[in-house]
């Protein structure tokens, strides 16, 4: 007769039961107080899923809180530009677009090292010096005596900033291939409010305080969405033996970028889109203070600034369900084609009202190609080696917007507002024109 307590222990290849542990031939069932669940094999800790909606949730503050303070400024930076003493108008954009280029090749140079430093060390700590240290470099600029002193600032800024490579790194890094879309959509909608209220509540904050307290306000902001990203976003980080330089991991960076087909054809495609965005950055406050507007420039430019981010937060919320309809380059073509032709009627330099309406329709196809360009990015990019493929995406990206704003400034200088229009529609073109030869027609899983 056997005993109560007689307990076999468990052997391989004997059923299991639910909680993990080994089923026995004992007289007490698992569940019994005799019988604890810790006799089971505990779950290893990298074996717990991953808490990767809170970390979206937390990238998405600090990118709307971030954001939302640089755009309080930077689209205003024309107006700045003449109050530090180039009262010209062409002049100050064309200066602009000066401080956007020297100081956006300062970023292409340090953003595949922040990348390189990030498969190394983490990427949270690259989301959390973005933040922080652009914050410091944003506030300075307030105290800029004239466009060298904001020159000088700004390309600071561009060699400490990073936010948003950081973040697409980290959602890369941790988020399903199935959700991607649909998380890049999310960030992009976090970009795309901050640029709703940014450029509104800017306006009116410049009207009451002036610039130089608006930038003091948004380093402020970008150093508490660092303290929101410290508290909210984790990261399983297992650090790699360091087996080379950084030099030579940045040189490796940009060889598997450039020797990954797919990878490199979305890459041409996202740069062309930017140049055809970003080549009127210094543009339009210059074309709303050219024509009939209500109340001072800088609160109708927040007006136009203001729909365009509307639309564009819209738009990138529709960016994951959209892009499980129809693919991604269905919704880069449409959007393309789209964009090119509201730049080709803006050459018509139409009145403030129509004008501000164009500018939310254009704000809606950007808001549906970004997403779907990064996600692209992200789905293309290996494993592990995120962080160094976005620093070599964000260098590509850093140098269209610093070329292109650079160009849009100077065109207008040179051949008038109407010129730079055509300009930004024929790049434009040139998205549509790659991307149906590059992209090939993929869905999210």
């Amino acid at each position: 007769m056997r005993t109560a307590l007689a307990i076999r222990s468990a052997a391989p290849g004997m059923p299991v039961g639910q909680g993990g542990e080994r089923r026995t031939d004992s007289l007490f069932p698992a569940r019994s107080p005799l019988y604890p669940r810790k006799m089971s094999t505990p779950r290893r800790p990298t074996e717990a899923p991953f808490p990767w909606r809170r970390n979206l949730a937390g990238i998405f503050i600090a990118a709307f809180v971030s954001l939302l303070g640089i755009n309080f400024v930077f689209p205003f930076m024309p107006l700045y530009v003449q109050e530090l003493g180039i009262e010209d108008a062409d002049a100050a954009a064309a200066w602009t677009g000066n401080i956007i280029l020297v100081s956006g090749l300062a970023g292409v140079v340090v953003a595949p090292i922040w990348g390189q430093l990030a498969d190394r060390h983490g990427r949270k700590p690259m989301l959390l010096r973005a933040l922080i240290g652009a914050g410091i470099a944003l506030a300075m600029m307030a105290f800029a005596r004239g466009v060298w002193d904001l020159l000088l600032y700004r390309t600071l800024f561009s060699l400490l900033a990073g936010t948003i490579p950081a973040s697409n790194s980290l959602i890369a890094a941790h988020t399903p291939a199935e959700h991607l879309g649909s998380s890049m959509g999310l960030l992009q909608t976090a970009i795309q409010a901050s640029n709703t209220g940014g450029p509104v509540l800017g306006g009116v904050l410049a009207e009451l305080v002036g610039l130089r307290a608006a930038f003091v306000l948004t380093g402020a902001l970008y150093v508490l969405s660092g303290g929101i990203a410290a508290v909210m976003v984790k990261e399983r980080f297992r650090r790699p033996p360091a087996r080379h330089s950084i030099a030579r991991g940045v040189a490796r960076d940009f060889r598997a970028v450039l020797t990954n087909g797919p990878l490199r054809a979305t890459i041409v495609v996202l740069l062309l889109a930017i140049g055809g965005n970003n080549a009127l950055f210094p543009v339009f406050p210059v074309y709303i203070q050219q024509t009939s507007h209500p109340g001072s420039a800088t609160a109708a430019a927040g007006i136009a600034f203001g729909a365009a981010g509307l639309t564009s937060a819209v738009g990138a919320i529709l960016a994951g369900r959209v892009l499980g309809r129809a693919g991604y380059r269905r919704v880069v073509l449409a959007a393309a084609a789209g964009t090119a032709l509201l730049y080709l009627v803006f050459a018509t330099r139409p009145p403030f009202w129509p004008f501000v309406g164009l500018i939310a329709l254009s704000g809606l196809l950007q808001g549906l190609m970004l997403p779907a360009l990064n996600a692209l990015v992200a789905l293309r990019s290996p494993r592990g080696g995120e962080g160094g493929t976005f620093g070599v995406v964000s260098a590509f990206q850093s140098l269209g917007f610093s070329v292109f704003p650079f160009l849009g400034g100077h065109i207008v200088q040179w051949l008038g507002l109407r010129a730079v229009f055509l300009f930004s529609a024929a790049l434009l073109a040139g998205t549509l024109v790659a991307a149906w030869r590059l992209i090939h027609d993929e869905r999210p899983h």
